[in-house]
């Protein structure tokens, strides 16, 4: 218990630590994997596809919390909260949140589709959603896919410990919940902006995704742990990759 107070007592004093390391080393290799596409011909697409880089902002950022959960001794699973007891419930609550948060999504996404084309909204969703498609090497190809594969099933646990977690917690005890659920909620919807492939993607990403994250944000408030949302987090990237 002391021990994760101590975790508790560093991210009241830094909230933002975890979140910028996310959103600078997600920029910063977005750039760098543009440059190289760019330089050898492949893509002048930006920002490039996330398939190729984001695998390693998850293992950066896997990196870091497990060197600072290491520092203070804490358990990661004692802080997502996921006990062998509470497994069934913790996947049916999952479920349920699932379609809780699905729906703020889906009404923000159509409103912002609507505002931008009107009724002709549904003939550019192809336009939207689409992905920069660079020509890469099979070799290459196979091992991303691979390290995604490997990945995807980190990436919810590390965004839940980052923006509902770290972020909310942190921010909750100096603000309160409302400033605390809805900056993380911005935040998290301008680090998806970047898996659109132009501005106006970006828009529809932001909106849906700060949608998704206020959700998010008020659920795990109100039910105290992160386990629930971190299953149905899994579900939505699953639904996303496909």
């Amino acid at each position: 218990m002391e021990v994760m107070m101590d975790i508790f007592a560093r991210q009241q004093a830094k909230p933002f630590f975890l979140v910028l390391i996310r959103l600078v080393v997600m920029a910063a290799l977005a750039l760098a994997t543009y440059g190289v596409l760019r330089v050898t011909g492949i893509s002048r697409d930006f920002p490039p596809t996330d398939i190729i880089y984001f695998p390693f902002v998850t293992i950066i950022c896997g990196v870091v919390i497990w060197r600072t959960f290491r520092q203070y001794n804490a358990s990661f699973w004692a802080y997502l909260g996921f006990e062998r007891h509470r497994i069934g419930k913790d996947i049916a609550w999952g479920l349920l949140w699932l379609v809780v948060t699905y729906i703020p999504l889906i009404i923000t996404l159509m409103g912002a589709m609507y505002l931008m084309f009107g009724a002709d909204m549904f003939n550019h969703f192809e336009q939207i959603f689409s992905k920069s498609s660079p020509q890469l090497p099979g070799g290459v190809i196979a091992t991303i896919s691979i390290l995604s594969a490997i990945m995807f099933l980190a990436n919810a646990p590390i965004e839940e410990i980052i923006y509902r977690g770290w972020l909310q917690t942190g921010l909750t005890h100096r603000y309160g919940a409302v400033v605390a659920i809805i900056v993380q909620g911005l935040l998290f919807g301008l680090q998806h902006t970047m898996f659109a492939i132009d501005v106006r993607g970006m828009v529809v990403y932001g909106f849906a995704f700060f949608a998704w994250g206020v959700t998010a944000g008020i659920i795990v408030h109100k039910q105290r742990r992160l386990a629930p949302m971190v299953i149905a987090h899994w579900i939505v990237n699953l639904a996303f990759l496909g």
